[in-house]
């Protein structure tokens, strides 16, 4: 069973952000990058490989749960609650992202009989392999960075009009940045719940930094591409 600390000191999430902010910079730097480089292509490009992520949220989540409850220690109930709740609330995101991009101008049939990007895939595969060798909490890492590092609406609203992409683009986007303020909430109580535990704090740690590096490694590659 977990050795877990409950005492209200614990401050493993302020750890958790002051540890990944190295990586977050570079992100937002080659983020930028690829904005200044391939503007608008680079921009929409990005929405994709967005929505192709989406697709994969229930399953993460379904997964994790899956797996703590096969460890069988009552001190996962709170995590397996979270994640049981959580999963259905992703489960027709990607639908919605759809749409938009529909409404930017993609065809349907084009973006269904679409592979994620090898980059991508590898940052998901991470956290499946996390989740599996070494702790299911290691999700916690992955959506502390997506739910917790959105951008604001209204830098959200000036990248669509620095690019020409309709409201009815932005739809899904906006929405996660609102709602998103909400989901950390739990999310970071649970951060600060596990990761009193060194072991599962680590866990933690490496699926955030995996996360915020395959997207930087996606956003170089992208770039740099030719076309």
């Amino acid at each position: 069973m977990l050795n877990i600390q409950t005492s209200a000191s614990n401050n493993s999430a302020n750890a958790l952000a002051d540890t990944i902010k190295p990586y977050q910079i570079l992100q937002t730097l080659k983020w930028e990058n690829l904005l200044n480089k391939k503007q608008r292509d680079g921009c929409l490009q990005y929405f994709v490989q967005s929505y192709l992520t989406t697709k994969a949220s229930e399953a993460l989540l379904n997964f994790a749960a899956e797996q703590a409850v096969l460890r069988d220690d009552e001190n996962l109930a709170p995590f397996i609650d979270w994640a049981k709740t959580h999963a259905p609330e992703e489960k027709d995101h990607h639908k919605w992202f759809l749409d938009d991009l529909i409404a930017i101008g993609f065809r349907q049939s084009e973006l269904e009989n679409l592979i994620a990007d090898e980059v991508i895939l590898e940052m998901l595969g991470v956290q499946f392999a996390l989740m599996a060798t070494a702790h299911p909490v290691s999700i916690l890492g992955y959506v502390f960075v997506l739910e917790g590092y959105n951008s604001s609406s209204a830098a959200i609203n000036e990248i669509g009009r620095r690019f020409s992409i309709p409201d009815e683009g932005l739809r899904t986007i906006l929405y996660h940045a609102e709602v998103d303020q909400e989901h950390r909430k739990p999310i970071i109580e649970l951060v600060d719940r596990y990761g009193s535990n060194d072991f599962l704090y680590r866990t933690i740690l490496k699926a955030a930094i995996a996360t915020l590096l395959g997207w930087t490694k996606f956003y170089t590659k992208l770039a740099q591409k030719n076309n």
